[in-house]
């Protein structure tokens, strides 16, 4: 598992799935052995009235310099995963 977090990560702004628009921050961008041809990105959303945000996780695929697809990470098993790598990260 190889994490890439040294440089500053930017903020991205998503549509989630209830329609809303949402301004979240990149926490880090992560590959996995057990998908090396894949990437993953931890979302952040932003939140102005001091309430906690929930971490959101997806497939990142870059699409050139400055742009980048989320996609969800539909496979349960999958997904299971990222979240381990994911808290893997946090405990570091």
């Amino acid at each position: 598992m190889q994490f890439e977090n040294e440089t500053p990560m930017p903020v991205v702004n998503i549509t989630l799935e209830n329609g809303e628009n949402a301004e979240c921050e990149v926490l880090c961008i992560f590959d996995m052995v057990d998908y090396p041809q894949k990437e993953y990105i931890a979302l952040m959303p932003k939140t102005y009235d001091g309430s906690e945000s929930e971490v959101i996780l997806f497939e990142y695929v870059e699409e050139g310099e400055d742009c980048a697809e989320f996609l969800s990470i539909e496979d349960e098993e999958e997904f299971n995963k990222a979240v381990s790598a994911f808290y893997s990260w946090l405990e570091e």
